[in-house]
């Protein structure tokens, strides 16, 4: 049987070796780790796109009628360009009513398509026109995807340089395959012989010379 000695446990070549290992990943680390504290182009790639609002001028459905037959634990009315919404929270979940009827009221493409443009003219520049509507998600000629939540009334951007950001946190925490259970593996892996090489440098570092 054969046993591994402490010399060559501790020994430099090992330290060595393992950081060759980690030559890459330390790479990437400290690039990605920059990128994170300088933060270019993070405003315009994270920037809110709030839907657009109008003058609170509401039909006259009798909310409070409505709220008796269906409890609601909140509701938001709001105007837009497609015009008036009341939306409300029943069992933890947001629906939007239609005004009149009382009833879920559905989204057609014209609706979501008014209201991304409409949306549009706070940064023209940035999301341009509509290319490709597909449900409640569009691409501009820009290529920015935007996306609705019809039942709370919200919008969320991102763009080319979102996906940049995005991918640059994928490498930096070593998910790299694609593959949910490999990136863990790799991850673990990282961190692990990231503290075996602090702590053999550590361990090196008051080792005794030999003398000559």
């Amino acid at each position: 049987m054969t046993f591994t000695s402490k010399k060559t446990l501790w020994s430099p070549k090992l330290h060595k070796w393992l950081g060759i290992t980690l030559l890459a990943p330390l790479c990437v680390w400290a690039i990605t780790g920059a990128v994170f504290l300088v933060k270019p182009g993070y405003d315009k790639a994270y920037e809110k796109l709030p839907i657009k609002t109008y003058a609170k001028t509401y039909n006259t459905l009798d909310l409070q009628d409505q709220k008796a037959l269906n409890p609601w634990q909140q509701y938001r009315r709001l105007n837009t360009v497609v015009g008036e919404h009341l939306l409300v929270q029943r069992h933890n979940q947001w629906q939007q009513l239609d005004v009149k009827t009382g009833l879920v009221r559905q989204p057609t493409d014209t609706d979501v398509r008014q209201l991304i443009e409409d949306a549009f003219s706070k940064n023209p520049m940035r999301y341009g026109r509509i290319e490709r509507l597909s449900g409640l998600e569009a691409v501009t000629d820009t290529q920015v995807v935007v996306t609705l939540d019809w039942d709370q009334m919200t919008l969320r951007q991102r763009g080319s340089d979102t996906r940049s950001i995005q991918w640059l946190y994928r490498m930096h925490y070593l998910q790299w395959s694609g593959h949910e259970w490999l990136d863990r593996i790799l991850g673990y892996g990282g961190l692990f012989l990231l503290v075996a090489l602090t702590l053999l440098g550590i361990r090196l570092l008051f080792l005794k010379t030999p003398s000559k």
